[in-house]
């Protein structure tokens, strides 16, 4: 009786499990950390997909479990629960990372290549900056669906297709136009340095601008009435720059007929210029002279005046200079040629 009735008793158990669909799949993940524990946080922008009692790993050493997981300002707050001995320093990063291409996620946890000397305390937060997602399978194939179905492919081929009329043809000055640009980038490589200079000098200028901004300020306010004076005066202007043009014209027809006397000053001055640059290289000399005769005659010569007779030497060049008209000019004490009297003849 006893045998039939545990009989019985396994038969309902089994019926009973059978009809509720337990599997392994229904059992809660282990949530528990061997030893003593302690808590941090990890705030994430999306942790959707992974689960409560998911596993927490620094490399490939399991060091804790997710306890806990709440939505707070559209973010994933996620409770890690760790061992009492593993420390994180200050800077260590938490990815969600699949530990196959069907299993569940994990918190990958990685420290800092150069840790600091500061360490997460128990109740610390890991912020959303220093967390991220690895990829996944669901949003890859999603990815790959959503090109296939909405004809990713068809628009790549029409994108080809049009590029191939655009080109077709012209292959030559495609060509010639991707050989200037290569040109051109590479002038503007080898200008790199003058870019950068002059870069460095907007930028002085814009600090000394800000730094004056009080003295720009008031330089500006100063100029204003002047601007509205101007501004006033635009008819005035207006007229006066009107009036330059007949002025150049009537310059410019002078100086058309006054073109050949021009010319001949200009050819009567060279000889008298050679004539002065024979006396260039005596010039130093003869002034230290004068400077000696002057305190001489000082000297000689007490009294406003002194009577004196003088011989002069000119050159033939300045002889030709005059004229008789010229030397009527002089006065009547004066007769005959003057040529004659520059030359010695006449007293």
């Amino acid at each position: 009786m006893r045998k039939i009735a545990y009989c019985a008793a396994v038969t309902l158990v089994a019926t009973t499990v059978g009809g509720c669909g337990v599997s392994l799949q229904n059992l809660d993940l282990g949530r528990d950390v061997d030893g003593p524990s302690y808590e941090l946080s990890a705030v994430f922008t999306d942790a959707s997909g992974l689960p409560v009692g998911g596993q927490v790993k620094l490399g490939p050493a399991e060091v804790g479990r997710v306890v806990a997981m709440r939505s707070e300002d559209f973010t994933a707050h996620v409770t890690l629960r760790l061992r009492q001995d593993v420390r994180l320093a200050d800077g260590t990063r938490a990815e969600l990372k699949l530990s196959t291409a069907l299993g569940d996620q994990y918190v990958d946890l990685q420290p800092p290549a150069e840790a600091g000397a500061g360490f997460l305390a128990p109740g610390g937060t890991i912020p959303v900056a220093d967390t991220t997602r690895g990829p996944d399978v669901e949003t890859t194939l999603a990815t790959l669906g959503t090109v296939l179905d909405n004809s990713g492919f068809e628009h790549a081929r029409t994108i080809v297709t049009e590029l191939n009329t655009v080109l077709s043809g012209r292959e030559g000055k495609v060509r010639d136009l991707l050989s200037r640009a290569d040109g051109i980038l590479g002038t503007l490589e080898d200008r790199s340095a003058d870019f950068t200079r002059a870069l460095g000098s907007i930028d002085r200028l814009s600090k000394l601008a800000a730094d004056n901004k009080a003295v720009l300020d008031q330089a500006f306010g100063q100029i204003t009435p002047a601007i509205e004076m101007l501004r006033g005066e635009q008819g005035s202007l207006d007229a006066l720059l009107a009036g330059l043009t007949p002025l150049a014209k009537s310059a410019n027809d002078t100086l058309g007929r006054a073109e050949d006397t021009v010319a001949g000053m200009t050819r009567d001055l060279g000889p008298v210029l050679d004539a002065l640059n024979g006396f260039s290289g005596h010039l130093g000399d003869t002034l230290g002279k004068l400077k000696t005769v002057t305190g001489l005659l000082e000297n000689a010569v007490p009294g406003d005046y002194l009577d004196m007779r003088l011989t002069l030497d000119v050159p033939g060049s300045l002889v030709s200079l005059f004229s008789p008209a010229t030397v009527s000019a002089l006065g009547s004490g004066v007769t005959g040629d003057l040529s004659g009297l520059f030359l010695g003849g006449t007293r």
